[in-house]
This record gives C-alpha cells, sequence and structure tokens, in this order.
C-alpha cells in the first residue's frame, strides 16, 4: 500500500485531550459482526449478538489510558495494545466480576476525552473472521490491595492487551451509552 494522502495537523489537534473516559468490555463471542471501512482506518458497524452487550468498567477519572506499540517483526507489522485503569475501593462484588473475565477472549471499546471510540481486541488483517480470531484482547494482571496507611488507596489497577496485525480502528457511526448503575452500556 502506498500513501495517498499526507498526515495534516491542524492548530486544533494541538489542543486535544489525553486520557480514556469510559471503558466497555464484552466478550468477543458476544460479537456478531464488525464491518471495516475500505477507505478509512474505522469500523462501520458492529452488531451484538442477540441478547449481548457491553458492560462498563467504572474506574477513577484519569487513571485510564491506552498504549499502543507498532513493531516490524520478520517482516510483519505487529502492534501491541494496552489498556490500564484503576478501580477503586476493592469489595466482592468487583472482585467477582473481574474473576469471570479473567481467561475470556474479549472487546474492549475505549471512549477517549476526544469523544473517538476505539476498538481494542478486533483484527481485520488476522482476525477478520470473528470465530476463529485469536488477537483478542485479554485481561493481563491485576496489581493494588488495602495500602498500609490511612491515606494509602484500596483498589486495584487493571491491564488489558491485545497483539494485533493493524493499529486500532475508530468505530464510528455507533454510540454507547452506558448506565452508571447498572454498568450495562446501550449499543445504538
Amino acid at each position: 500500500m502506498a500513501l495517498d494522502a499526507g498526515i495534516i495537523i491542524a492548530s486544533t489537534d494541538l489542543e486535544k485531550r489525553g486520557g480514556i473516559k469510559h471503558v466497555y468490555v464484552t466478550e468477543l463471542a458476544n460479537i456478531a459482526t464488525a464491518t471495516a471501512s475500505s477507505t478509512l482506518h474505522t469500523y462501520t458497524a458492529l452488531t451484538m449478538e442477540s441478547g449481548k452487550t457491553f458492560f462498563w468498567l467504572g474506574h477513577e477519572n484519569e487513571t485510564a489510558g491506552m498504549n499502543i506499540a507498532l513493531s516490524k517483526e520478520n517482516g510483519s507489522t505487529i502492534v501491541e495494545t494496552s489498556v490500564e485503569l484503576y478501580i477503586p475501593a476493592m469489595d466482592a462484588v468487583r472482585h467477582e466480576e473481574l474473576s469471570k473475565i479473567t481467561d475470556v477472549p474479549l472487546m474492549l471499546v475505549c471512549l477517549d476525552y476526544n469523544g473517538k471510540y476505539w476498538a481494542i481486541g478486533l483484527d481485520n488483517i488476522f482476525g477478520s473472521n470473528l470465530a476463529s480470531h485469536q488477537t483478542y484482547a485479554k485481561l493481563m494482571s491485576a496489581e493494588g490491595g488495602s495500602g498500609a496507611a490511612w491515606s494509602d488507596k484500596s483498589g486495584l489497577t487493571i491491564s488489558f492487551s491485545a497483539r494485533t496485525g493493524e493499529l486500532p480502528r475508530e468505530i464510528t457511526g455507533k454510540t454507547f451509552t452506558p448506565n452508571f448503575t447498572t454498568g450495562v452500556v446501550a449499543l445504538s
């Protein structure tokens, strides 16, 4: 593939915010279809299996971030995308929900502070067939604890990772609306 346009930077691009506002998670098996654009690096359609949904991963402000590392390995492009966030106040309910996704292929959607949704754990190069997809996101670690001093934080920093053949794609034409009481995310 040859370049057909430059990378243009506008002055408004310099005023964008960093960080991830919301993280949504679902099991990869819950995704029915993901349609990649043939002209832009986006998913233009994303549908769920009947009765399935995304769930909101609540976290402390300014603790969620997405990191992308692209490298060449034996002539192949490999992209490692990681998402990290801090969940305050350890409790049995939060631990139970995290235990349900420890060994499950996942897809994450990260909403950044610029209003863009990013698909993590989908890959249109290595994993365009969702049934045999192996470039899913996975829960890699959960670290934290109670702390020792009264002023220490109590909670867990959790990390997800996906190893794919392309940079994360933006999801366009869809809106994710979390219910902050139940954690269920409506996709429209």
